[in-house]
């Protein structure tokens, strides 16, 4: 539409029309592979080297298409027979590297002159995407602000119950090991939850030694109604980081709402798949076939709510959560990245 009314004198036959009409709309898939490829880069660079890169893709990207789209009217049409123009600029486009001379490598120029049209719709893109970034590091903070007003709120409390515990062990274990054992398990959990989970961040071997724990004192306390099935496949290690009580978390949610809907027995199994820059974590708990939708709506929609808004912000399109649910058995299945 900008460049028509220079045309308006002119007669164009119809395979001139058609070639003016895929050489103008050669800007929109340059357009948006370059935004395809912006997402990519933004995972790698920031600031300035972000911004030359995106304009060196931009660049790139324009040469690529405007060489093809001339190879393919040359091969239809034949540029000498549409109009000096094609037949000029075409020329430059098509002359072999070998055979160019002196200026005529310059043809990179009149990619950056016909970038003119999209350097101001991809600038706003990148300015959208800067925003949103900003909003969402805004969110996350606010987040970690609140979370960490509600620990400190609550500190004096368990500081208090892990000293008595400490005690009620020395006390204990001349009397019967089973139970100092579990007074033991259960300092080490609460010691985990104090001390160690001050970040955003934990080891995944920390993490999955806590969430072991945590089963092995819920198996303790309801006994012969509990079992947990354990399996994990590869190793963690403690340079591998996750978001701190992730797996907890949904330890406890499977183990709570699994036992409070039955009345007998309860299953929890529990699938660890440790990949070198990824993982996948399954939890899966028996229910009532009578709780339904609405059951997990109750039971698991306010915890799994809260992971899900935290991988969010710290995953952003990077990661994956899946629910399912039978008539018998409610799961969540995990794939997040590991952070080094």
């Amino acid at each position: 539409m900008y460049f028509l009314p220079s045309f308006s004198s002119q007669q164009l036959d119809d395979n001139l029309q058609v070639s003016y009409t895929v050489y103008y709309l050669r800007f929109v898939p340059v357009f948006y592979f370059s935004l395809l490829l912006f997402t990519k880069l933004q995972g790698l660079f920031k600031g300035i080297p972000l911004l030359v890169m995106t304009l060196l893709v931009l660049l790139g990207t324009m040469h690529i298409v405007t060489l093809s789209m001339f190879v393919i009217l040359d091969n239809i049409y034949a540029l000498k027979q549409l109009s000096p123009a094609f037949e000029t600029v075409g020329g430059f486009y098509l002359k072999p590297l070998a055979s160019r001379h002196g200026w005529e490598w310059f043809i990179f120029f009149y990619d950056v002159q016909e970038l003119q049209l999209l350097i101001l719709p991809v600038g706003l893109k990148m300015v959208q995407f800067g925003l949103r970034q900003q909003m969402a590091q805004a969110e996350f903070e606010r987040e970690a602000l609140r979370t960490e007003l509600t620990i400190l709120k609550s500190e004096l409390e368990p500081h208090f119950v892990y000293n008595v515990i400490n005690s009620a062990y020395a006390k204990v274990l001349p009397a019967s090991r089973a139970a100092a054992g579990y007074l033991d398990k259960l300092s080490q959990m609460l010691k985990y939850t104090l001390y160690e989970t001050g970040g955003d961040w934990v080891p995944l071997s920390a993490e999955i030694r806590s969430l072991k724990r945590y089963m092995q004192l819920e198996r303790i306390r309801h006994g012969r109604r509990l079992t947990v099935i354990w399996h994990q496949q590869g190793k963690a290690s403690e340079r591998q980081k996750v978001p701190t009580l992730l797996m907890v978390t949904l330890g406890e949610n499977a183990v709570k709402h699994g036992i409070r809907s039955l009345s007998g027995k309860s299953t929890v199994r529990v699938d660890i798949q440790v990949n070198p820059d990824s993982l996948q974590f399954t939890i899966e708990n028996d229910k009532a076939p009578a709780s339904g939708v609405a059951k997990k709506t109750s039971a698991h929609g306010l915890g799994l709510k809260n992971i899900q808004r935290r991988l969010e912000l710290l995953y952003p399109k990077r990661h994956q959560v899946e629910i399912n649910e039978s008539e018998n058995s409610y799961s969540v299945t995990l794939w997040i990245p590991i952070e080094p």
